[in-house]
């Protein structure tokens, strides 16, 4: 199953990679194979990834990589840097997260807005919790 996926990969039909690599996972879990299971969680990292699924990628990603670090296997350094491409991408798709440690005093005058906003709210006069 895993062999199947990876030339599913390799021909961008990505539907199938994921159906041949989860029932490969639950295969390898079945009968305790964790370093086949460790890479077949990367792969579907991976998989995750080009499907535009970031956050599944992430998960598979990390117990990718909590299993390679445990079985000290060199597929550990692959994952930490599949790891940083989807810290990445998590990025640049959601920008908000990223890109402001240039920017201190507009997060400065974003963090003042929201306090103001905060202490400003009907609940938080009422308790006596506004910012003084």
């Amino acid at each position: 199953m895993a062999n199947l996926a990876g030339a599913f990969c390799k021909l961008e039909q990505y539907s199938e990679a994921l159906y041949s690599s989860q029932k490969a996972l639950e295969i390898f879990q079945n009968i305790d194979e964790r370093y086949s299971e460790a890479i077949v969680c990367k792969n579907l990292a991976e998989i995750h990834h080009e499907l535009g699924n970031l956050n599944r990628a992430i998960d598979f990603c990390n117990q990718a990589l909590a299993l390679t670090t445990e079985l000290g296997i060199p597929l550990a350094k692959d994952c930490q840097e599949l790891k940083a491409k989807l810290a990445v991408a998590e990025v640049e798709q959601y920008p908000l997260l990223g890109g402001w440690e240039d920017e201190s005093e507009a997060v400065d005058e974003i963090m003042v807005e929201i306090m103001n906003d905060r202490a400003a709210h009907p609940l938080n006069q009422k308790l006596g919790q506004g910012i003084t």
